[in-house]
């Protein structure tokens, strides 16, 4: 009850910011309404071409899977707080480092200087030992061994989840919307956006876009938030939830500063990543340095945002990696993870985690495409010393200690101090990347390859699974798993 009604009041309280704003002619709630309508619209479809015995779902159904990602953090939340009306406290705010040309001048803007001072060890909901664990990412420059000089920028993402999610799809939206009321129709800078989906879903969820004709690559990895006094300051119905921001901010975004700037509005609390954006537009190939804005990353908790320009990554290891922990230091200290590392131990830290230390051993030995996405789909657990960390009993490691994890793979009676090293319905079920070349206007695409790595590992398939993974729900997917790489096209012509 408590969760239908924060739904209501979200609803209701984002249909009068509509209303009020349709006399402002404000660009941001027009999107806003714009993407609630093709939700409608996306609804109309289905019940105007299923037949009516198979006419079983109603709107609530489409607008729960829309909430994917939203849901963990709003079921935290909504225990903390009867929402049977909007909480009084104003909207968060946000924090953007470096922010250049972008207003934060907004109603009801809490000012840093009004935020309460919170204790991250104290608000800590326990017991937290499974870790977030949803996702790889990377962005990498490739040089010329000659000269120093960057060759190509390549950006990807491995989506982790539970095998009955392997059923995907990759789309294409091409919308021909002004950019706000009374303006010129396709204007939109995102108007083109390709990303890695499912069913029903309106936007990615992994998330991984392409978008054109921006030239943007914005991608996540989920960090999560295991401090419940951000919940119970901040997460209320009087805001925008993450699936509509990530859409509206994908449109209206021509480059990344921009983009952080809307996504960080009327920040939900809800579905908190670590947000990787690229612009390809600042990317030249033989330039002797790379442009300030070419990479930002944006950190998100209830309440607070951190963002900035993260190009000097990029120009000094050549490489930044994501893998659901926080990066920027303030925000990894209130979420609560600086208090899970220092009573679980390094698996919880940013630098010292088993991901992290994989990197950057492994980013050596990349050199072209095809190394780089052997990276993205790296686990050899069995044999690499690096997959022992958190593995203090048996097994002495852990299939998730790898780029991409394969938890069915880790023994059912293994004894693990930190659950999420254990055996469990998990696994990377894709790789997506792209390139410089790849993110042409007029030849965008990217590769794809669904299904859990077998690179170092024997394939997954149904039919060899242990019985708890193959009693998960499958219909209408193969039984082996061992998909190639596809290209992906999406061009703006």
């Amino acid at each position: 009850p408590a969760l239908e009604a924060f739904l209501l009041n979200n609803t209701a309280w984002m249909a009068g910011q509509i209303d009020a704003a349709a006399g402002a002619a404000s660009p941001y709630w027009y999107q806003v309404s714009l993407v609630l309508v093709q939700l409608m619209g996306l609804y109309d479809g289905y019940c105007d071409a299923a037949p009516a015995s198979q006419r079983v779902f109603d709107f609530r159904a489409f607008l729960n899977i829309q909430l994917a990602g939203d849901m963990d953090d709003l079921s935290a939340a909504v225990g903390l707080a009867a929402y049977g009306t909007p909480l009084p406290h104003p909207r968060t705010a946000h924090r953007l480092a470096a922010m250049r040309g972008v207003s934060v001048d907004e109603p009801g803007v809490v000012a840093d200087a009004a935020r309460p001072v919170l204790d991250a060890d104290a608000g800590l909901l326990a017991p937290v030992t499974d870790g977030a664990g949803h996702c790889s990412a990377l962005a990498m420059v490739l040089r010329d061994p000659a000269t120093g000089a960057a060759t190509d920028l390549l950006a990807a993402q491995t989506a982790w989840s539970g095998f009955e999610d392997m059923l995907r799809l990759y789309k294409t939206y091409e919308m021909g919307f002004a950019a706000g009321p009374g303006g010129a129709p396709g204007s939109l800078p995102g108007r083109q956006a390709a990303f890695s989906s499912y069913g029903g879903s309106l936007f990615s969820g992994d998330d991984w876009y392409t978008l054109q004709p921006s030239s943007l690559v914005v991608l996540e990895t989920t960090i999560g938030n295991s401090n419940a006094t951000l919940y119970a300051l901040y997460v209320s119905p009087a805001t925008v939830l993450d699936w509509v921001r990530n859409i509206v901010a994908n449109r209206v975004a021509a480059d990344a500063p921009a983009w952080a700037g809307n996504f960080s509005l009327y920040n939900s609390g809800t579905y908190n990543n670590e947000w990787f954006i690229l612009n390809y537009r600042a990317f030249h190939p033989g330039a002797p340095t790379l442009a300030n804005d070419t990479l930002w990353v944006l950190d998100q908790l209830p309440g607070y945002i951190t963002a900035g320009d993260r190009t000097d990554a990029l120009r000094g290891a050549g490489y930044l990696a994501s893998y659901n922990v926080p990066s920027w230091p303030d925000i990894y200290t209130l979420s609560g993870e600086a208090a899970l590392a220092a009573q679980y131990g390094p698996w919880f830290s940013y630098n010292a985690t088993a991901r992290a230390n994989i990197f950057a051993r492994n980013v050596s030995y990349v050199h072209d495409e095809y190394s780089f996405r052997a990276l993205m789909r790296y686990n050899d657990f069995q044999h690499d010393p690096l997959a022992a960390q958190g593995c203090d009993a048996w097994p002495p490691t852990s299939a998730e200690n790898a780029v991409a994890c394969r938890d069915d793979l880790n023994p059912a009676n293994g004894t693990y101090s930190i659950s999420a090293l254990g055996h469990r319905d998990h696994a990377a079920i894709d790789v997506k990347y792209t390139s410089w070349a790849g993110m042409d206007p007029y030849a965008t695409g990217t590769m794809v390859q669904a299904g859990p790595t077998y690179d170092q590992q024997p394939p997954f398939a149904w039919s060899t699974t242990t019985p708890d993974i193959a009693a998960l729900p499958h219909l209408g997917m193969p039984d082996a798993w061992t998909m190639p790489y596809v290209w992906v096209r999406a061009s703006i012509v």
